[in-house]
């Protein structure tokens, strides 16, 4: 679990390896799905974040960054499903993050694949939070177009991803990935259990990218 205070952020890292991509069911129609990040309480309940929240991602295979600030009508239409496409370039005025241009980038068509990467950066500084949260999850989904999930990160270890936010707390926990933990990426298919899917090369990929300062280590996804 990761715990900081309603003035701080936190980094969530997800990551997506589709092998002999395709064979898989949804391959052609996997342009027209759309990436999410889904807001849930300690009880899965959907759980929309406050006023001003600011979640800045790093696509991680094209090297682009974009952001998204939650706003006064995502709050009282109680959104909690936040979908990448909505989410701004950084250094454009209005272009935002393109699902099919990024299909192109993400398969990789010589080793029959699908790779994507990303890490997002949640800050509350600027949130009026009045209240703790306490074990909350934010978790990324491929979904098709009737909102179906399809691929979820992490998968059935889902509770391993949760965070807590303590209201009126004057300390804070810089929390960073170290090269022991294991990314693991879940996949579903329609009739089988999740299974898992290691490589052992994304967690040095990510130091190389994030380079911080630790006052504190601990494996985030697992």
């Amino acid at each position: 679990d990761t715990t900081i205070t309603n003035h701080s952020a936190l980094s969530a890292y997800y990551s997506l390896l589709l092998q002999n991509f395709s064979d898989k069911e949804y391959y052609d129609e996997y342009k027209d799905y759309q990436r999410v990040l889904v807001s849930r309480d300690s009880q899965d309940i959907p759980y929309e974040l406050p006023e001003k929240t600011k979640i800045t991602m790093l696509d991680m295979v094209t090297n682009k960054y974009y952001y998204y600030v939650v706003t006064e009508d995502d709050v009282i239409n109680h959104k909690y499903v936040y979908e990448l496409s909505d989410f701004i370039e950084m250094g454009s005025e209005d272009a935002k993050f393109n699902e099919q241009e990024a299909c192109d980038a993400y398969y990789k068509t010589e080793q029959d694949l699908i790779y994507e990467n990303y890490i997002f950066h949640i800050n509350f500084a600027d949130t009026n939070i009045t209240q703790t949260m306490t074990n909350n999850s934010l978790l990324m989904e491929l979904r098709d177009t009737e909102e179906q999930t399809l691929v979820g990160v992490l998968g059935i270890q889902r509770d391993t991803m949760k965070y807590t936010v303590y209201n009126e707390k004057d300390y804070a926990l810089i929390i960073n990935v170290d090269n022991q933990s294991d990314i693991k990426i879940m996949e579903k298919t329609s009739n089988e259990d999740l299974f898992e899917v290691e490589d052992e090369t994304l967690v040095n990929e990510l130091k190389s990218k994030f380079k911080e300062e630790v006052q504190n280590t601990q494996k985030l996804y697992a």
